[in-house]
């Protein structure tokens, strides 16, 4: 059944209203490419200063180096999945697919500019199985149900489409309308920023079978917050000093020379016997008999003062962003707590994404699990390793001793040695495979116990 007039006046006065957002995940991209407001506008200056020429816009990249620490720091690994069941775990990580980690770092990427990303899972006929994909966060309304929870309504999905009519191309928006059942949708002439409901047209419904709607949120905190807005002020205050930085020390090879009574000589000629003799002539040839003077004019650089600024803008970028200081190079060869005292905003910041991601990546297993009829025995277990610098020494001592306290796996995922837990235990397992009969029998102590049996 096609949306009733009513209902696409309401969905397109949403799609009106959500420009405001759209414009501050478009921002959020632009700082992560570097591509920084000050490369545009430049420095403010006075164009009436005679002294002031150079024009140096300098962007930096403080943004995408938080956002791919973040990332790194939380996905540098796949997450480990636990149905209950080795051959559960191993159909899921086969329905999840080799591009599985990558996916799943695009997200994280897609959270931290847009305050929440969107993966839209699909069932694939001809590979009879679940696929799924980033749907960009600029392009999906969420409509809540009225409730306590945050529970999803219905979604609202819209972009933009050319067609191709005779030999004109004409841009409209398609609008899908997603619930638990179904996918209406419709086009309308224009784009996402101009479109009228006149001319609508294309109406149809698309049914799935999922019982939800097929999209999961993934939001980069409990806020649905990014991260720009953490320090974005403070980015753009340090390309303006760096620039202007900059521009004083091209500026200060400027030089303009003062004359003062000097009895109407050619400027032209005066440079050319400057730059010819390196002395000048000064007369007394002032109306009033005062003598003639040459003087510079040159530009005044305050460098502590904007080194300080520097100094501190920086430090208070990774301070809002919650980050790891570029100042430290070392931490030397640092105990674990020492370690952890110096992840510790990275990890209340980590730690709020690791909740959210979660929940996303176990409704997605779900829907996979439904589709191929795998039976879930027990909770849905998401583990993440997180990459982080280590005292390799102690952390493999203490692998050691949580032999037979905790699944051999999670060790695996945690030893400073082991990169890749999938080839880790095949290894394993490879290595205590059943041994034959010849090795059995030549087992420490496996000799003197076959004697005493003969005898």
């Amino acid at each position: 059944m096609s949306l009733s007039l009513d209902e696409k006046k309401d969905v397109l006065q949403r799609i009106a209203d959500d420009q405001h957002r759209r414009r501050e995940i478009a921002i959020a991209r632009e700082y992560y490419y570097i591509d920084n407001p000050i490369l545009r506008r430049g420095v403010l200056q006075d164009v009436k200063d005679l002294l002031r020429k150079a024009d140096n816009r300098i962007a930096h990249n403080f943004h995408q180096l938080i956002t791919d620490e973040e990332v790194d720091y939380l996905l540098s690994y796949a997450p480990i999945i636990d149905i209950g069941t080795e051959t559960g775990n191993a159909d899921i990580v086969k329905a999840l697919g080799d591009d599985f980690l990558k996916t799943s770092r695009k997200l994280d990427i897609e959270a931290c500019n847009s305050g929440c990303a969107w993966l839209h899972y699909w069932v694939d006929v001809n590979k009879k199985a679940i696929e799924y994909a980033i749907v960009p966060s600029d392009q999906v309304i969420p409509i809540m149900a009225d409730s306590l929870k945050e529970q999803v309504e219905r979604l609202i999905r819209y972009y933009p489409i050319i067609r191709t009519e005779g030999i004109a191309k004409r841009h409209y928006l398609r609008i899908e309308v997603w619930d638990d059942v179904s996918c209406e949708y419709f086009i309308v002439p224009g784009d996402r920023d101009s479109f009228t409901l006149g001319g609508a047209k294309d109406d149809g419904t698309i049914y799935h079978k999922h019982g939800k709607i097929p999209f999961i949120m993934f939001p980069n905190n409990n806020r649905h917050q990014g991260n720009l807005a953490k320090y974005q002020g403070l980015i753009d205050a340090y390309d303006i000093v760096v620039s202007g930085y900059v521009n004083d020390v091209m500026d200060i090879q400027q030089v303009i020379y003062i004359l003062e009574n000097y009895g109407g000589e050619d400027l032209d000629e005066f440079r050319k016997d400057l730059k010819r003799f390196k002395t000048v002539s000064v007369g007394n040839d002032g109306i009033d008999g005062s003598n003639g003077d040459l003087r510079t004019l040159t530009i005044d650089i305050p460098v502590e003062a904007r080194n300080s600024l520097l100094d501190y803008l920086k430090k208070q970028i990774y301070t809002a962003g919650q980050a790891l200081s570029r100042d430290v190079t070392s931490v030397g060869n640092a105990s674990g707590q020492t370690l952890k005292f110096f992840y510790r905003d990275l990890d209340l910041k980590v730690g709020d994404k690791e909740v959210e991601f979660t929940a996303g990546f176990k409704e997605l297993i779900r829907a996979i699990c439904e589709y191929k009829g795998v039976a879930i025995k027990e909770p849905i277990s998401i583990t993440f390793t997180r990459n982080r610098i280590s005292n390799d020494q102690e952390t493999a001592q203490i692998c050691k001793d949580s032999v037979g306290v905790i699944p051999t796996e999670l060790i695996w995922a945690n030893h400073p040695f082991v990169d890749d837990v999938e080839k880790c235990r095949k290894l394993w397992e490879a290595e205590h495979a059943e041994e034959d009969d010849y090795s059995k029998d030549f087992r420490p102590g496996s000799y003197e116990k076959k004697e005493t049996q003969e005898e």
